[in-house]
């Protein structure tokens, strides 16, 4: 029977992009027998630390990526509970054969994308420049369908050198570990997410129905660190002690518990132990 030329060439992609990525990562491949889930590849990147005259390879964090052997926009929609449910960064590559290098498009965008519309009835990913894509413009709508931007990240030469591998690879780290951060806020039900350059800001929020339902508890979480900190503050370095600070969280407690009649004790308990050691046993 004759063979498919595409796919071979998807294969020659594969490979390509499979030696590049064998550079800075190590590589797993999900099982592709009954489903195509979107992802060729799972990847953990490394950095190298020599001790004893040995390299050693040490592991970072992780994520997945599909392979593709081109820019045109792609749709996902058969894929989106999957997006979803993924824990790991995600990452568009396209490898060019003809230059020998791989292409990486982010999906930092996407955590960002579910907690603000949820799940589109149509989603495709379109390839932008990363001077392009804002937290103002990743994605747009056209009736049902949201084309959601991927940001190009970097390039990789089959043939780059290893001082040039090291200072994009240690970006590829920061990037990943960002973009970890924000999948974790969405899957805490935080909704508080880092912004990566361009955006001039540090972060947004987002308001709605998922932050609706946890910025309560969320915010007593935070106020519990407070507490906790104070008493740190006080016990071991009592001259950065600021009383003024204590006195309006010591009050803004007591203001709470007016409206809530009983605040859970993740906060209760921090606070108790706060008054007890700034005012002794004697004041609560």
């Amino acid at each position: 029977m004759p063979h498919l030329a595409s796919f071979r060439r998807g294969w020659e992609s594969e490979n390509l992009a499979r030696f590049i990525l064998y550079k800075f990562s190590f590589i797993a491949n999900p099982s592709t027998v009954s489903d195509d889930i979107g992802i060729d590849f799972f990847c953990t990147l490394f950095q190298r630390q020599v001790k004893d005259n040995r390299e050693y390879l040490i592991p970072r964090n992780s994520f997945a990526i599909q392979i593709k052997s081109n820019t045109d926009r792609l749709d996902f929609t058969n894929k989106l509970q999957y997006l979803e449910q993924l824990e790991l960064p995600l990452f568009i590559g396209v490898a060019d054969r003809n230059e020998m290098k791989l292409t990486i498009y982010s999906g930092e965008y996407l955590p960002l994308l579910f907690s603000q519309i949820g799940l589109p009835k149509v989603l495709e990913i379109d390839f932008k420049d990363r001077n392009l894509v804002t937290s103002n413009n990743f994605y747009h709508q056209e009736n049902d369908k949201c084309i959601l931007m991927f940001p190009k990240t970097l390039e990789i030469e089959a043939t780059i050198d290893r001082d040039e591998l090291i200072q994009k690879i240690d970006l590829l780290i920061k990037l990943v570990s960002d973009i970890q951060d924000n999948l974790s806020s969405k899957r805490n039900g935080e909704y508080i997410f880092k912004l990566i350059k361009p955006n001039l800001a540090d972060a947004i929020i987002f308001a709605g129905s998922g932050s609706y339902n946890s910025f309560r508890h969320n915010f007593l979480l935070r106020l519990a660190e407070v507490y906790y900190n104070l008493a740190w503050i006080y016990t071991n370095s009592a001259d950065n002690f600021n009383r003024e600070e204590y006195e309006l969280f010591k009050g803004l407690y007591l203001e709470l518990e007016k409206i809530y009649q009983e605040l859970p004790d993740v906060v209760k308990f921090p606070y108790t132990e706060l008054i007890k050691t700034v005012e002794g046993s004697h004041s609560i």
